[in-house]
């Protein structure tokens, strides 16, 4: 299901290197995304900012998502897609609901944070074979 990739982008629990690299002490500047390396775009940290809003293996995943909400033009910030203080006003406990636009933006940029993590996950399996880490996909 689409909800365990936002949890643990939103709870580091993830594979990603920012993380992955903490865990088993390798240095900070070494955790670089596997993608742009083998791709020579750059040397950058594979951290959640990058995965889900700048690496290209997502292009075509932000690319369908505008395209589906063309009111987010520049402005696509899936980390921040479930802050309370963006999508509801104070006093949700007072029977306050989410409109049906806003049920629709979380449904589809959480789609879009799966399929990222996804592509993330599938490109590093290819491109170490060798490891044998546990399964993270949904």
């Amino acid at each position: 299901m689409d909800r365990r990739s936002t949890t643990r982008i939103r709870c580091s629990s993830h594979k990603l290197n920012i993380e992955a690299g903490r865990y088993a002490n390798i240095p900070l500047e070494r955790r670089k995304c596997q993608f742009c390396e083998s791709h020579e775009i750059a040397d950058v940290l594979e951290d959640e900012d990058h995965a889900l809003h700048v690496c290209p293996i997502g292009n075509h995943v932000r690319t369908r998502l505008r395209s589906k909400l063309p009111n987010l033009g520049d402005e696509l910030d899936l980390a921040q897609t479930f802050q309370r203080r963006r999508l509801l006003p104070s006093g949700l406990s007072t029977g306050i609901k989410l409109s049906n636009d806003d049920i629709r933006e979380i449904k589809l940029k959480t789609r879009a944070i799966n399929n990222i993590y996804s592509l993330v996950l599938s490109f590093k399996k290819t491109a170490d074979p060798t490891s044998a880490q546990p399964s993270d996909a949904p």
